[in-house]
């Protein structure tokens, strides 16, 4: 079992033998804890998000005894607060004075590129596990960052193809205003365009704004065929149940990232959620085994069920546990610690994840649909789809 100590970290147990002799197969670095510094939120709008990545990575910690090639775990916390200096500040006090081996997080995408020199300077591998920026798999990609989340392209422009081949031909976009917000916006539009597709037009209500009246009257009166948008956390839940009260859903159908509809969300969103479409990696009613057999053992460990948050967690743990298999335990060899990242075949929750040349996820994109208040998957819109790699040199 994994415990707290006054220091703040988690400490893994060590597994012993009943009756019996296990030889150590690792002799040189068994007494050396393998350190994972977590640079999550644990305070503030996301801590959720950071705890269900750490419940995530502890379930595949477990699945190996809670010891990774024969190297007890220590899980060692620092919170972001969902901000870059002091995101900047925690991570280097995790690689310098801690001495971690990984570095696995954050959730916010401007944390991301705030520690992001600090993982490549100081030759750190980091596992990001949910950030989305696409700076990392392009001009900020690195040989010490890998992703087993999405790139904001990723989740975004796979619907652009997929509405036009629906026969949708004009959307009205919708998305809050920040820089998350405008670039699915922008990945979504340029393949819908490319595709030959007409964007009718797009309102950006600020970050804050939950009172979504005139940007609805300005979808109603746009003359779209569809909307595309972005929205996340409460504005999700708002967005979604005001553009219900207004009776669009049933003129205008909605669609957007698969952020739209997470379970985090659709208990507050009601039946306003029925029939959303939305793209994403994953969807809790994927029936493939491993999602079935890792939602059993999240829920076993912590009486809950687990989000997409979670399974990233996970992946990021099997990513790290399989590539120290390879290295026999060994992270002291940079570079032979990124080969054996490289080359990762996960059988996730989500279906078969690999890394691209530019370490961001090769995974299958879904089309999923609000059916009975659960997220279902209708279709494959992109299968074993990689970000681009512009700008990336690696």
């Amino acid at each position: 079992m994994f415990k707290f100590s006054r220091r703040g970290f988690l400490a893994a147990g060590t597994v012993a033998a009943a009756g019996g002799f296990i030889p150590n197969v690792y002799p040189v670095r068994a007494a050396t804890p393998l350190k994972l510094g977590l640079v999550l939120p644990y305070s503030s709008v996301y801590a959720t998000l950071g705890e269900e990545i750490t419940r995530g990575l502890e379930v595949a910690l477990a699945e190996e005894g809670d010891a990774v090639a024969g190297r007890s775990v220590e899980l060692i916390r620092q919170d972001t607060e969902v901000n870059p200096k002091t995101a900047i500040q925690g991570a280097n006090r995790l690689v310098k004075q801690e001495g971690v081996d990984f570095l696995v997080g954050p959730v916010s995408s401007a944390v991301a590129a705030a520690i992001r020199n600090v993982a490549h300077n100081g030759r750190t591998h980091l596992i990001v596990a949910n950030a989305g920026h696409d700076g990392l798999s392009r001009d900020l990609c690195s040989p010490f960052i890998y992703r087993t989340s999405f790139s904001n392209w990723q989740v975004s422009a796979p619907m652009g193809d997929w509405m036009y081949k629906q026969g949708i031909r004009r959307v009205m976009l919708a998305a809050s205003n920040y820089a998350g917000g405008t670039l699915m916006l922008k990945h979504f539009s340029e393949r819908f365009k490319a595709a030959g597709g007409e964007i009718a037009g797009e309102v950006l209500p600020d970050l804050k704004e939950i009172q979504y009246a005139p940007f609805l009257e300005q979808i109603r009166s746009s003359g779209a065929e569809a909307v595309f948008c972005f929205f996340a956390g409460n504005a999700a839940v708002e967005f979604v149940k005001q553009y219900s009260q207004f009776g669009l859903q049933g003129q205008i159908p909605l669609y957007g990232c698969g952020f739209l509809t997470t379970s985090d969300v659709r208990p507050a969103q009601g039946e306003a959620s029925e029939g959303v479409r939305t793209t994403l990696h994953y969807a809790e009613t994927l029936e493939n085994q491993q999602n079935v057999a890792f939602r059993q053992a999240f829920e076993d460990r912590y009486g809950s069920t687990p989000s997409l948050y979670a399974v990233q967690g996970y992946d990021s743990g099997r990513a790290i546990v399989e590539a120290l298999k390879v290295t026999d335990g060994n992270t002291d060899d940079k570079n032979a610690l990124s080969r054996a990242l490289d080359g990762v075949v996960l059988d996730s929750p989500r279906g078969r994840m690999s890394f691209s040349p530019n370490h961001d996820p090769v995974q299958d994109v879904y089309v999923l649909e609000v059916k009975n208040g659960q997220n279902v998957v209708i279709d494959t819109a992109a299968k074993g789809l990689a970000t681009p790699t512009d700008g990336c040199s690696l």
